[in-house]
C-alpha cells in the first residue's frame, strides 16, 4: 500500500508541497515586530540559502527618484560582494533594472549579455535574476540572483518558485515599511510633547500616570520618572480629585469624549499651582482605558487676565482663542490616539490575519494533498482569493493614511479623486477652476487638501442628498476655493464642541498656518459655503 501511494505521488504535488513549506518558512522568518532593515535582510539570506546561488541583492524603488538602491544583500562567501549597500542609483530607459522593472516575471540575463551591463560587477561573465516585488501600493523593488558562472541551472519550477518568494517577500517589506512609517510619528509625536509649553500627560483607568512630558519639571518641580506609576492624587488637593473623579464618571456614563476641569496641584515645595486641564477619554472596544490631556500653567494666565482686564473686547478675543485653541489640541490628541488603535488594529486585524490564515490553509493542503490533490487544487484557488483580498485591503488602507495622487499629481487631481467619492453618499460634486493651474509648495497643497477634505466629509455626514460645488482661482498672488452645497445647513450658534466644531477649528488653524482666511456661511434649509483665501 506504501508503494502504490508513493506512485501516485506526482512530482507536480511535490513540488507544490516544497513551494508551500517555503513561503511557510519564509512567513516564519520574517514574523515578529522586526524593523524593516532587519526584515530586508533575512529575507536576502532565505533567497541566497533556497535557491543556493553566490549573492542575493534585494533594491528597493524610488519611483518620483527613478532610482534604485540595494537596500540588504547576502553572499554565499567573504569578500563576494556585489554591490554596496544604500547607494542610490539613478535608473537608465536601457538598464538592467529598468527592463527588469517592467518585466511580467523574472527578468534573466547570462554571459556576453552581462559584459555590456553597468549594474553589477560579477568579474567576468555570469548569471542574473531579478523579479520585482509588486504590492498593492505598486512597485517596490527588485530582488536580484546572481551566479559568477554563466550557466544557467534554473528550471521552469525554479523561476516560479522565486516568483512565490518575490510576491510573499513584497507583502512582507509593504508591512514593515507601514511599521517603520508608525514608529516614525510616534517619535514625531513624543518631539512634539516634549517641547510642548504645557504638561502633556496620560492617565491609565484608575488613575495613575503612565506618561509625563519633561515640562511637569518647570511647573511642579518633579522629574517626569518620579511620578510615572503613581496616582496624580498624589500631586493634587482632595477636592481636585474628588472633582475630577466625579466629571469622569459622568463622562463615561453619558459617553462624553472630551473634559475640562481645573487642578489645584502642589509644587514639590509645597506651593499651589492651578493647572487648567483639557483631556480626551480613551476607550477601546468601548472599555475605559483612561485619559490623555494637556495641563497649563495658569499663574501667567491668571495675571495677564488681571492686566487685560482694562480691555474687555482684547480679553474676549483672547479668551475664545484660548478655547479654540484647547479644543484643537484635544482634537489633535485624540485623533491621534484613534489613528494608532486603527493602524494596531487593522495590521492585527486584517493583515496579520489573513496571513496566519493564508499558513494554516497551506499546512492543511499539504495534509490532504496525497489523498485529495483535486480538493487542494481547489483550496489552492480559494488561497488565491485571500491573497488578492489582502492585497486590496492593504491598498484602500495605504490610501487612507495619504493618497499617493496628491504627491504624484498635484492639488487638483487630488480634489478631484475627492469628489469623484461623493456619489455613494446621493451628493453630486462639481468642480470649476479659473486661472493658470500650477503645483504649490507641499506643505500648502498638504493643508489646502485636508481643509477641503474636511469640508467633503461635513457634506457626505450632515448636508444630506445634495449637489456641491467646489470653485477654486488661481491668480498671481493668491488661492481662492469655496466649497457650496445646497443641504439641509445647520446654525452655527447652536454648535456645540462635538467633532463638527472641532473640525471648524481645525480648518482654521490650518488656513492661520498658511497666512490665509477660512469662512463658513450656513443657516438652516440654505445649505453651507466654506471659503477659504490665502497668500501663494
Amino acid at each position: 500500500m506504501a508503494k502504490e501511494a508513493s506512485r501516485g505521488n506526482k512530482p507536480g504535488d511535490n513540488r507544490t508541497r516544497e513551494t508551500s513549506e517555503v513561503l511557510l518558512e519564509m512567513a516564519r522568518l520574517t514574523a515578529g515586530p522586526l524593523g524593516m532593515d532587519e526584515v530586508l535582510h533575512r529575507i536576502a539570506g532565505f533567497a541566497l540559502r533556497v535557491f543556493k546561488v553566490d549573492g542575493a541583492v534585494i533594491f528597493l524603488y524610488d519611483g518620483r527618484a527613478r532610482t534604485i538602491t540595494p537596500a540588504a544583500a547576502a553572499y554565499a562567501g567573504a569578500g563576494n560582494g556585489l554591490v554596496e549597500e544604500n547607494i542610490a542609483l539613478r535608473l537608465h530607459e536601457d538598464s538592467v533594472f529598468s527592463l527588469a522593472l517592467e518585466a511580467e516575471g523574472v527578468y534573466a540575463l547570462a554571459g556576453e549579455q552581462l559584459q555590456r551591463r553597468d549594474i553589477l560587477d560579477l568579474s567576468g561573465p555570469g548569471a542574473l535574476r531579478l523579479v520585482p516585488l509588486r504590492a498593492d501600493t505598486g512597485t517596490l523593488g527588485l530582488l536580484a540572483l546572481a551566479n559568477r558562472h554563466a550557466q544557467d541551472t534554473y528550471d521552469r519550477d525554479l523561476t516560479h518558485l522565486l516568483s512565490a518568494v518575490a510576491s510573499l517577500a513584497a507583502v512582507i517589506i509593504a508591512k514593515a515599511r507601514l511599521i517603520d512609517n508608525l514608529e516614525r510619528s510616534e517619535e514625531k509625536y513624543r518631539n512634539l510633547t516634549e517641547n510642548a509649553s504645557d504638561i502633556v500627560f496620560s492617565l491609565d483607568s484608575s488613575g495613575r500616570f503612565t506618561f509625563l512630558n519633561s515640562r511637569v519639571k518647570d511647573v511642579l518641580g518633579y522629574a517626569p520618572q518620579d511620578l510615572l506609576g503613581t496616582y496624580f492624587s498624589g500631586i493634587v488637593t482632595p477636592e481636585s480629585w474628588q472633582q475630577t473623579i466625579s466629571l469622569v464618571r459622568r463622562a463615561l456614563a453619558e459617553d462624553q469624549g472630551f473634559l475640562a476641569y481645573r487642578w489645584e496641584a502642589l509644587h514639590h515645595n509645597g506651593r499651589r499651582v492651578t493647572l487648567d486641564v483639557s483631556a480626551s477619554v480613551l476607550r477601546v472596544h468601548g472599555e475605559f482605558q483612561g485619559q490623555q490631556g494637556i495641563a497649563r500653567d495658569m499663574s501667567e494666565s491668571q495675571r495677564l487676565a488681571r492686566e487685560l482686564a482694562r480691555r474687555d473686547r482684547d480679553l474676549q478675543v483672547s479668551q475664545r482663542r484660548q478655547s479654540e485653541l484647547r479644543d484643537y489640541l484635544a482634537l489633535v490628541t485624540q485623533v491621534q490616539e484613534e489613528e494608532r488603535r486603527r493602524i494596531s488594529r487593522e495590521l492585527h486585524d486584517d493583515t496579520a490575519q489573513a496571513l496566519v490564515a493564508l499558513g494554516r490553509r497551506l499546512d492543511l493542503c499539504r495534509e490532504l494533498l496525497p489523498a485529495h490533490p483535486d480538493l487542494v487544487s481547489q483550496r489552492l484557488s480559494e488561497l488565491a482569493g485571500l491573497v488578492d483580498v489582502t492585497l486590496e485591503n492593504l491598498r484602500r488602507y495605504c490610501r487612507e493614511l495619504r493618497p499617493s495622487i496628491l504627491d504624484d499629481l498635484g492639488l487638483l487631481p487630488a480634489l478631484e479623486w475627492l469628489l469623484g467619492g461623493l456619489s455613494e453618499y446621493q451628493v453630486h460634486g462639481r468642480l470649476d477652476v479659473q486661472g493658470q493651474e500650477r503645483r504649490l509648495p507641499a506643505q500648502t497643497e498638504v493643508a489646502v487638501f485636508r481643509i477641503v477634505q474636511e469640508a467633503l466629509n461635513n457634506v457626505k455626514q450632515h448636508a444630506g442628498p445634495c449637489q456641491v460645488d467646489l470653485a477654486i482661482m488661481y491668480t498671481a498672488d493668491r488661492l481662492s476655493i469655496a466649497v457650496t452645497d445646497d443641504g439641509v445647513g445647520f446654525d452655527r450658534t447652536k454648535t456645540g464642541h462635538g467633532s463638527g466644531r472641532l473640525g471648524l477649528v481645525g480648518m482654521n488653524e490650518r488656513a492661520a498656518l498658511l497666512g490665509g482666511v477660512l469662512k463658513v456661511t450656513s443657516a438652516p434649509g440654505k445649505g453651507t459655503s466654506v471659503h477659504l483665501d490665502l497668500p501663494i
